[in-house]
């Protein structure tokens, strides 16, 4: 789409200049997050792909000795920043995710002795694996190449939509391999692949398939791989020798037998090559079967081509994130879009090219005119990630709803997704957030949607009697601990969910229904302890649990958080927040003492999800209960110390290095955070169409809509010092209101920030400028 861009100078810093769209993928760093806790991939992809191309530096199993092996959370994107050895590619990853999967078909370039197990990182000459120099690894949206030193090859990767093109350039050698192999993923186990399937179709065509059994309990994956130089010599390899072999056994299937079939095998095609020989393969992947994967492949690379896809993966990633220009530092510009590039990888597509995708049912279905998306972390990501794809990714918000919908109708359980991936529901976390994203779409006026259709999957979702204590929340008013664990969390979060389903009522005009939910929102009453001012835990006779520390994040009845942060989870009614607390003065104390108290390593050894580096006092930025605290002093009239410390957490909890995610990204939501706060607002309830002013971090943004809309954002006066806001202008008139409606920016038009070194204390201290709560109603 060719979009009009407004070009606005400003004199305020007259060495900054607004970055061009051409330019952005330079300031994206693919490393960012792949060192400690980030989880991300520095691989080949293209926004939303179903494919990401990336290597795997170790091959870390699940288990060891049938006990949990705690090393394979640091893999949960297969790579590691800070190893020197690569196992190979493989064509599927998560971006940032605190449990794993994937790592699908595995393909390494080889020379010398054939080798067919990968070996260990600390000899990499123990396997087929490789090492590799770090000053050989350049990696871009939609580009990786590093030389592989143990066997002297150049690799490169590039990807379309669903499929991944690779480019090996080899020395001159007599025994050079191919290898793919089908055993290899991510989150590994002995007997994670249920089942997996070659056919060499022709000396450039193979095709297969596996199943595998792990985090999405029943996972089938097609391709279909053909490669430029024809195939004379090919073998496979089967470490599991079967019990039954049947009839098969009467052939020698190790050596140029044109099908293989077992649990772990591994195939090796064998090559001369002369100096500098390329040799590249095209491979694609499909829900549905190996000629899916055929037709998408030939669809989207018809050509040998290779430049001309990288260019046009660059080119994919610029216009999308040409959304937003923004004008700031070199290293503003780095983190900036180095965020807006995680936030756009998942969800990932994922019907073919002529719309047939694998669903839940595991029957074939076809996505019509739309697409449909898989990888949906809805527990982190309902919170920033789509809301802030409801501003920049329109459309495709209809498509990820519709997409939801579509796993509802698919569901035996008739549930919306709680954490879906590849035609599997796999329960992971807490709550019914689907219906916070669908809420948002329909509030928003989203088009392409059933809003009526979904409204009633919504309320079936929340009535789920038998998932994760719903059935006992509707009849106790709170989950009880002895009948569902993390209860607070569960309880706190139900009723967040809950009011999002009470305003899509009042907008539908189901009253009775509304009203309904508008009991239910108020649930969050019910575990409130104000002897010890915490929202506590409760067994079903109506005792809080015992014994109750508030500061553990173990068996306290909170998932991935403690009293103190889970204590600030009433995003639909802070305001009722604020009284149960004691009054504005109380809650800013407590909001205060979050951040500053020190909280021991013992206090959170026992979740792997937070580490030292996330932690602010005992406020976790590391993860994601506690994203929207920063903001809730505007509640309470003190945005003043929303300003503060949103400005420090920009600084201290995000950075341009591999290491520079302070937790797992989550699909996106840890850089949708940085996004919306650089820019200076946060939606703490989505939902409510509002988003809560922070402080901006960026002299300007420029953001472009589908609709051809433009949104300006300008920060006059802004520097180190001065991070407070003094006043705020929305299309030249004075604004006073601590928040800024969805429709305000989507019609297009200005928001300029004056900023100064001191707080303006004025500034929203009238409570009728201050968020919504419900209680306000």
């Amino acid at each position: 789409m060719k979009r009009k861009i407004l070009l606005l100078f400003f004199t305020l810093v007259p060495v900054l200049v607004l970055t061009q769209p051409a330019e952005l993928t330079k300031y994206v760093n693919v490393f960012n997050g792949t060192k400690n806790m980030g989880h991300t991939f520095p691989g080949a992809c293209i926004p939303f792909g179903f494919v990401q191309l990336s290597p795997d530096t170790d091959t870390v199993m699940y288990e060891k000795n049938g006990i949990y092996n705690p090393e394979v959370y640091r893999y949960c994107s297969g790579y590691q920043f800070d190893d020197n050895t690569i196992v190979g590619f493989s064509h599927t990853h998560f971006s940032g995710t605190g449990h794993s999967d994937l790592g699908d078909f595995l393909i390494i370039p080889t020379t010398g002795e054939l080798k067919l197990n990968p070996g260990n990182k600390s000899q990499s000459k123990s396997g087929y694996r490789s090492s590799f120099r770090k000053e050989t690894e350049i990696a871009y949206p939609g580009y990786y190449s590093v030389f592989l030193d143990d066997y002297g090859i150049f690799a490169e990767l590039t990807a379309t939509e669903r499929t991944g093109f690779h480019q090996y350039t080899f020395p001159e050698n007599d025994n050079s391999h191919i290898i793919l192999d089908l055993f290899h993923g991510i989150y590994n186990y002995d007997g994670k692949t249920q089942w997996a399937f070659i056919r060499i179709e022709n000396d450039t065509l193979i095709t297969g398939w596996r199943l595998t059994n792990g985090w999405a309990r029943t996972r089938f994956l097609y391709f279909a791989m053909i490669i430029l130089k024809p195939v004379n010599e090919f073998g496979f390899q089967q470490d599991e020798q079967p019990v039954y072999r049947g009839f098969w056994r009467k052939f020698n299937q190790t050596q140029n037998f044109p099908e293989f079939a077992g649990r772990d095998i591994k195939m090796f095609l064998n090559y001369n090559t002369s100096e500098k020989e390329k040799i590249q393969i095209k491979f694609s992947i499909s829900s549905v079967s190996p000629e899916g994967a055929l037709k998408n492949l030939l669809a989207e690379i018809p050509h040998w081509d290779f430049q001309k896809i990288k260019s046009e993966a660059n080119d994919k990633w610029n216009n999308e994130l040409g959304k937003i220009i923004i004008e700031g530092t070199e290293k503003q510009k780095r983190n900036f879009y180095t965020s807006l590039y995680h936030s756009f990888i998942s969800p990932a597509l994922y019907n073919d090219v002529d719309g047939n995708y694998r669903g839940l049912d595991m029957n074939i279905h076809n996505s019509g005119s739309q697409n449909n998306y898989t990888i949906f972390s809805l527990w982190d990501t309902y919170r920033a990630l789509h809301p802030l794809f409801t501003i920049l990714q329109v459309k495709r918000t209809s498509e990820f709803v519709n997409s939801m919908l579509e796993h509802y109708n698919q569901s035996v359980h008739k549930m919306l997704p709680v954490w879906s991936h590849y035609s599997n529901e796999n329960w992971c976390m807490i709550g019914y957030h689907s219906v916070s994203v669908i809420a948002d779409a329909i509030l928003k006026k989203i088009q392409g949607i059933d809003s009526k259709k979904l409204f009633e999957a919504m309320v079936q979702s929340s009535n789920a009697d038998f998932f994760d204590g719903i059935g006992s929340y509707k009849k106790y008013g709170f989950v009880p601990e002895d009948i569902s664990s993390n209860s607070a969390s569960k309880t706190l979060e139900y009723a967040y969910d809950d009011w999002t389903l009470m305003k899509t009522a009042e907008y539908l005009g189901y009253n009775v229904i509304a009203e309904e939910y508008g009991k239910r929102v108020e649930n969050f009453n019910n575990i409130f302890d104000s002897s010890t001012g915490f929202f506590r835990a409760k067994n079903s006779d109506g005792n809080f649990i015992t014994p109750f520390n508030p500061l553990s994040t173990v068996n306290q009845g909170y998932i991935e958080g403690n009293a103190y942060n889970y204590s600030l989870y009433v995003p639909h009614d802070v305001k009722q927040l604020i009284n149960l607390f004691g009054g504005e003065e109380k809650f800013i104390a407590y909001i205060d003492t979050l951040f500053s108290m020190h909280l021991k390593e013992e206090q959170f050894k026992e979740s792997e999800d937070i580490t030292r580096d996330g932690i602010i006092g005992n406020y976790v930025h590391g993860n994601e209960p506690g994203h929207h605290i920063a903001y809730l002093y505007s509640y309470a009239g003190a945005p003043h110390k929303t300003q503060e410390k949103v400005n420090y957490i920009i600084k201290s909890m995000y950075d341009d290095a591999p290491d520079g995610l302070c937790g797992n990204d989550d699909c996106g939501q840890m850089s949708a955070w940085y996004i919306f706060s650089a820019m200076g607002f946060y939606p703490v309830c989505p939902g409510s169409n509002e988003y809560v002013f922070g402080t901006p971090f960026l002299n300007k943004a420029v953001i472009s809509m589908e609709s051809g809309n433009i949104f300006v954002i300008e920060a006059e006066n802004i520097s180190e010092r001065n991070i407070y806001i003094q006043k705020i202008y929305l299309n030249g008139m004075e604004y006073k209101k601590t928040y800024i409606t969805h429709d305000d920016i989507m019609k297009g038009g200005s928001l300029k920030y004056l900023m100064g070194p001191k707080p303006n204390y004025e500034f929203g201290k009238n409570p009728e400028t201050r968020p919504y709560s419900i209680s306000l109603k």
